[in-house]
């Protein structure tokens, strides 16, 4: 039985800079674990990122926390649909990098519209204990917010639940999950249990030792997955059952 900390995520914008895109700033569907790492670390007040030090304090700290996400709509439901984006443009009258006359940089940004998601995270020691003494309280000690320091981040406690390993079994995952460990049954279903959407997404699971992303593909759908439980425990990710949901914690 593992402890688990359930929170709502929230923000009128989000933006979850993917690294491999030069025309101007793509987002990622969901949040990358390690940027939920560091909103986690805001709460606590572990460090982020310092030009002095040559390791990340939040994800030291936390890199063994498993999450698990669940994207929902604006009634808190899981969605049923890719998420909303637009892109947006403004000048930095900074100019940094700019050979612009002028020196005004102008930049563009793609950003998610109103997202929110349901994170649960698997952890145990010191910090989970702080985190969850940090969230019963509402006093985080930095801000956290969702990739940009202006889209601050709603946060909403609600509660430790009790989480139930899972070690077989054909079930319906609620939350994103791993494409390595399972497939989506297209067919079979009648049209009734169709699956209605499907989110394939390369995702940032972790950092290498130089702070880079890690990727591996994720997938969002409301369809049925067959998942390779013992490949899955192998590679240290979870299936946990908590009340009426099974998670994949990552």
């Amino acid at each position: 039985m593992n402890r688990t900390l359930q929170i709502l995520i929230s923000s009128d914008f989000a933006l979850f800079k993917k690294n491999d895109s030069n025309e101007f700033a793509l987002t990622y569907n969901f949040p990358p674990k390690p940027q939920i790492l560091g909103l986690l670390g805001a709460i606590i007040g572990l460090s982020g990122y310092s030009k002095n030090e040559k390791k990340v304090d939040f994800y030291e700290k936390l890199k063994n926390f498993k999450v698990a996400i669940v994207p929902l709509d604006e009634n808190n439901q899981p969605v049923i649909e890719p998420p909303k984006k637009t892109v947006i443009t403004y000048n930095n009258y900074h100019g940094y990098g700019s050979m612009e006359e002028g020196g005004i940089l102008q930049i563009r940004e793609q950003v998610l519209i109103g997202p929110r998601y349901r994170i649960f995270i698997v952890g145990k020691g010191k910090y989970y204990d702080e985190l969850k003494k940090k969230l019963e309280s509402q006093e985080y000690f930095y801000t956290p917010y969702l990739g940009k320091n202006e889209f601050f981040a709603v946060v909403q406690y609600e509660g430790e639940k009790e989480a139930t390993k899972v070690t077989g079994g054909t079930e319906k995952i609620s939350s994103i999950f791993l494409k390595d460990y399972g497939k989506i049954l297209l067919s079979g279903f009648g049209e009734r249990n169709r699956p209605r959407f499907v989110i394939v997404e390369d995702y940032p699971v972790s950092f290498d030792t130089n702070y880079f992303y890690q990727k591996k593909f994720v997938i969002y759908c409301d369809g049925v997955q067959i998942i390779n439980y013992e490949k899955i425990e192998k590679d240290g990710f979870e299936i946990c059952k908590i009340e009426d949901q099974i998670l994949f914690f990552i």
